[in-house]
């Protein structure tokens, strides 16, 4: 008569427990925690006049046929980099009072 192998004894994976919808969706919907320096972007909203809409709408597209090797230019690229140019001025006082004169 044969001798029965010994199987050694494995720790078995618990079975994933199943969530129910609405529990899933409020998981879902839950804001995750922000890490200690928080968010890298913040979502700026704000009006501007048409004029200056349309231009700004048009310089990634502009831009796009005038270097098409490049890596396209977004708006928020170019938000980024007015601010930067703006940030960066000397005189922001003197750019102000030149913008409302």
């Amino acid at each position: 008569m044969r001798q029965r192998e010994e199987i050694p004894a494995i720790d078995m994976p618990q079975p994933v427990r199943r969530i129910e919808a609405a529990d899933k969706a409020r998981q879902m919907m839950q804001v995750p925690k922000e890490g200690p320096e928080g968010p890298v972007f913040k979502k700026l909203t704000t009006r501007i006049p048409c004029e200056q809409f349309e231009w700004l709408i048009q310089q990634p597209k502009a831009y796009r046929a005038r270097n098409p090797a490049r890596p396209r230019v977004t708006i928020e690229e170019l938000i980024t980099i007015a601010l930067d140019h703006l940030r960066e001025s000397k005189d922001l006082d003197g750019v102000i009072a030149k913008h409302r004169a």
